[in-house]
């Protein structure tokens, strides 16, 4: 996931990029600029980057309220509301379009041909048929990858460096996700050097986890929510000159904390013996390949010899 100072120095660059700056300001005209972005209108932090975003325009020569204007469309997170958010930007027939994406970028795309594209945020945008090349484009469409597959190869080296003694590493991943078959394959391509066994947990979403998982999760989810503000609370009414309520702070402070621990010792223990059933079950697939093969071979002979024998008669 690309860090937040790194977003917000390419949304800066990408005003740079944009036609916008190489056109001449005449007066009294106002550019239209559609924003497409992924996080929904009550983040923070995407709310931080729209800021910047217009600071780096007004530093430009653009400014908003006086010769231009930002539509923003939040929480595009897939493509049934990019094609909805698209459909109304295209209506405002803007100047620019900046797709935060996969999604908005490919109903961008679809709606138009001819309108300016700056994408951020979009992984293997060549892979995906989004753009010709990184260095030529081409169309209407440029912008910024921020992710390319073969950093799953990295994540894997510093895996090893945390976990040197680690053989096996399970990668969960939603199938239906356009760019996390390559990660995974990605990953798969680089563990023979480093001696790990790379296995994928295909989960389309929450429900096909599985239960206890969920359960156990939930569980330290909970607890995590009452330790924070109970500490927080209880050490700032529970002072050490009121001896009695701050030793009572302490002693459940320190009860929480270990109920934390044992749930996640627990869900270390449900999860390895995930990761045995689903290696048991891989060893299973591979045996039960092998038998076909081997049936296949067998068949193949067996004819062969038929054939003689029945010419023969």
């Amino acid at each position: 996931m690309i860090a937040r100072r790194e977003f917000i120095t390419l949304l800066g660059g990408a005003a740079a990029a944009w036609p916008l700056a190489a056109r001449a300001q005449q007066a009294g005209m106002v550019r239209w600029i559609g924003v497409l972005m992924i996080s929904p209108d009550s983040d923070l932090l995407g709310r931080e980057r729209a800021a910047v975003f217009e600071e780096s325009l007004a530093k430009l020569g653009w400014t908003v309220g006086r010769n231009l204007s930002i539509d923003y469309r939040w929480s595009v997170s897939d493509l049934g509301k990019a094609r909805l958010a698209v459909g109304q930007i295209m209506r405002l027939t803007p100047n620019v379009i900046l797709a935060n994406g996969g999604p908005a970028l490919t109903a961008t795309q679809e709606a138009t041909s001819t309108v300016p594209i700056v994408f951020t945020g979009v992984s293997e945008p060549v892979e995906r048929g989004f753009v010709a090349s990184l260095a030529h484009p081409g169309g209407n469409t440029t912008g910024f990858a921020n992710l390319e597959a073969t950093v799953a190869g990295k994540w894997l080296e510093l895996f090893r460096e945390i976990a040197p003694r680690a053989r096996r590493v399970t990668v969960m991943f939603n199938p239906a996700s356009s760019f996390a078959e390559q990660f995974f394959r990605a990953a798969g391509a680089a563990a023979p050097p480093l001696a790990i066994e790379v296995v994928a947990a295909r989960i389309h979403d929450a429900a096909e986890m599985d239960p206890q998982r969920r359960r156990i999760r939930m569980t330290n989810a909970v607890l995590m929510m009452v330790v924070v503000p109970f500490v927080v609370y209880g050490f700032a009414i529970a002072t050490p000159s009121k001896a009695r309520a701050y030793v009572y702070v302490w002693v459940i402070t320190a009860a929480l904390l270990m109920m934390i621990i044992m749930v996640a010792l627990i869900d270390m223990l449900n999860s390895w013996r995930l990761q045995r059933a689903q290696l048991r079950e891989l060893r299973r697939q591979i045996a039960a390949s092998r038998d076909l093969d081997v049936r296949a071979a067998l068949l193949g002979i067996d004819k062969g010899r038929a054939g003689p024998g029945d010419g023969r008669s």
